[in-house]
């Protein structure tokens, strides 16, 4: 639908997903230059999230059809959760 305003994002694909994993590392890399992580944590999060992306796009395509702004939404914030608890966990 030409009127989304989700368009461009729902129809990713592998040059906006590395992008999107350079600036992760990125992130991470910063955390870790500023011992703000450690590395086994930091380590952690790049397949917790990985699964978190899969599973969710997974299943929106299954039950919706594709990917909406709120699916995105909703996937940004099992992401934070995740991300909160991977660095929270002792």
């Amino acid at each position: 639908d030409g009127a989304s305003k989700s368009r461009l994002v729902a129809r990713a694909r592998t040059p906006q997903a590395i992008v999107a994993t350079l600036w992760s590392i990125a992130l991470v890399s910063v955390g870790l230059h500023f011992e703000l992580v450690e590395p086994s944590r930091a380590l952690a999060l790049f397949p917790v999230l990985g699964v978190i992306t899969v599973v969710a796009g997974w299943r929106f395509h299954v039950r919706a059809g594709g990917i909406t702004g709120d699916f995105l939404g909703a996937t940004e914030q099992l992401a934070e959760l995740a991300v909160l608890v991977v660095l929270a966990w002792r």
